[in-house]
């Protein structure tokens, strides 16, 4: 790497003025997941933000090459904005040296006890070891994130179903068509408010049925998500589907796409139509599109939930990391 140097940022409005430097090296970037973008950090620390900012911005000759979304919390913590609702957490890098040159900064200029990152990629720079004596590391497998590889075609995919999935499948687009007209949308600017709405109210519905309120539940989450939503939409990373019976939408998929990847987020349905397992129906959906827009992978996100492997779907683990100081506890 040529010679860098670093900028610190240490307030909301410092960090939205780099939003077009970040935007450029996000799209850029070949191992982003959009958790990286602007367009999900920015809003996540402006509705959930707590602590001390220390954004560090890497520059090559004043152009943006890297950046460590990063924050101090209470108990004297450093962690990646975004920690909590984040899938894939991670710094944005054009080269993977620079993780190392972040280190070194942050090594040489600490005021936390311990360092602590979650969700963390097998590919993620982050997960580099340490040179430094004086650091104790801890790495361990956090959770899994099932990921579907996808084939060039709908048919070769639709071929490689479980016979009985591709039975149901066939019988619930029947069943449902005879019920009314069918009509799946996807989020634009014209119904983008429309179609968030239905995700909001449907997302309750489907997990009042358990007697759970769901995790779109709070206000400052709702606000959250469509402040990151509709920004995403802008730069056509946003993926929000609704399945209409005649006039009603009866079902919501919430998922993202970048580098030829789609990101399962949530989803949600009315209760009162499952008998046309219409979540199953815009999953399905979903990965055609996918397969459409010449995606090479589906990714479930976090949870080995049993649905995720029928479509035949494949762990990919995640981890957590937690650096220490020899001195931290003296």
């Amino acid at each position: 790497m040529c010679a860098v140097a670093i900028r610190e940022i240490e307030s909301f409005d410092e960090l939205d003025s780099i939003g077009a430097d970040w935007l450029a090296l996000w799209q850029s970037s070949p191992a982003a997941t959009p958790f990286q973008s602007p367009d999900w950090i920015i809003p996540w620390w402006q509705h959930f933000g707590a602590g001390d900012l220390r954004v560090l911005v890497l520059l090559n000759e004043k152009r943006v090459v890297g950046i460590a979304p990063l924050f101090v919390t209470a108990d004297s913590q450093l962690r990646l904005v975004g920690t909590g609702n984040t899938d894939y957490s991670d710094i944005l890098a054009e080269h993977p040296q620079c993780a190392s040159v972040f280190f070194k900064y942050l090594c040489r200029n600490r005021s936390w006890d311990e360092m602590e990152f979650e969700n963390l990629r097998r590919e993620s720079p982050l997960l580099i070891t340490s040179t430094s004596p004086d650091v104790s590391e801890y790495v361990e497998e956090q959770d899994v994130c099932p990921v579907l590889c996808l084939p060039p075609s709908a048919n070769d995919f639709t071929d490689k179903l479980p016979h009985q999935l591709q039975h149901n499948l066939s019988y619930y687009r029947r069943k449902l068509a005879n019920a009314g007209e069918v009509k799946i949308e996807q989020a634009s600017e014209n119904n983008f408010v429309e179609l968030f709405e239905a995700l909001l109210s449907l997302h309750e519905a489907r997990w009042q049925m358990n007697n759970l309120s769901g995790v779109l539940c709070a206000d400052e989450v709702q606000n959250f998500h469509y402040a990151a939503a509709q920004r995403l939409l802008s730069h056509h990373a946003l993926r929000l589907y609704g399945l209409r019976l005649d006039a009603r939408i009866i079902a919501s998929l919430y998922a993202f796409h970048h580098n030829r990847c789609t990101y399962y987020y949530l989803s949600g349905f009315d209760p009162e139509f499952h008998q046309y397992s219409p979540g199953t129906l815009l999953v399905a959906h979903a990965i055609y599109e996918a397969i459409l827009e010449r995606d090479v992978g589906f990714d479930f996100l976090r949870g080995g939930e049993r649905y995720k492997y029928r479509w035949g779907a494949k762990d990919r683990p995640i981890y957590r990391k937690q650096v220490t100081w020899a001195d931290s506890h003296q």
